[in-house]
């Protein structure tokens, strides 16, 4: 196995050095995101798409099926083909040949597609601001990929602690003054091991802060599943 090779297996368990590695190849991502072409996609979109499939890469990456770089080019190719599909299914029909209902179809669309962009300035602003409040409790944006439960019923158990801490003012105050887990008294009001507590640890910090902040966009992307403890 030659140097890089060992750094990528080091990156699948070091966000430190992921982030790192991230950084000295962001000229390969953006030029890799501007290979594409596709329409409809802003340059910022289409470079942040390529550096989340890149990160993605180098977790899923196994030596012995071809060089990692190839295999980062096309995964970014693909991931950005098919965003770009999507803008494209998405797109504005005109249904009339009328003049007058032309212009009205233009404007509701015209409409949405500023909607779409404020929405994404919004998200974006969102990350910024839970990727500093992570910072705080040493947990980094870029291993949530890593940290979060593979499992459905997983993710459940961990949005129930969430839950549980919120609903409980001692733990709550407890890990927002001293950043610490009330992890016996969480395994008992959630009926889950604590090794189940301390292998969640994170994950469900980072569910804390975003159902008590003020992260709308982001919020929807959490499980609502109901299951158990595996």
């Amino acid at each position: 196995m030659d140097d890089f090779s060992l750094r990528l297996v080091k990156c699948k368990h070091d966000n430190q050095e992921l982030n790192k590695l991230i950084e000295e190849y962001m000229p390969f991502i953006t030029s890799e995101a501007a290979k594409t072409g596709i329409t409809g996609l802003e340059m910022e979109d289409k470079v942040s798409l390529a550096m989340l499939t890149f990160m993605n890469c180098v977790k899923t990456y196994e030596e012995g099926r071809g060089g990692f770089i190839a295999y980062a080019a096309m995964c970014i190719r693909n991931r950005i083909l098919d965003e770009g599909r999507k803008s494209k299914r998405q797109g504005f029909i005109v249904l009339h040949d009328d003049d007058e209902k032309e212009r009205a179809v233009w404007n509701v669309a015209s409409t949405s597609q500023y909607s779409k962009e404020q929405e994404k300035i919004a998200l974006r602003e969102e990350i910024e601001r839970l990727s500093t409040e992570l910072a705080e409790y040493q947990i980094s944006f870029t291993s949530l990929v890593d940290i979060c439960p593979k499992q459905k019923r997983s993710r459940a158990v961990c949005m129930q602690m969430a839950r549980a801490i919120l609903a409980d003012g001692e733990m709550r105050d407890k890990l927002v003054r001293a950043r610490q887990l009330s992890v016996g008294n969480l395994a008992k009001s959630c009926r889950v091991s604590q090794k189940t507590v301390e292998k969640y640890r994170r994950y469900v910090i980072v569910l804390v802060l975003i159902l008590s902040g003020d992260f709308p966009y982001i919020g929807t992307y959490l499980p609502t599943e109901k299951g158990g403890e595996d």
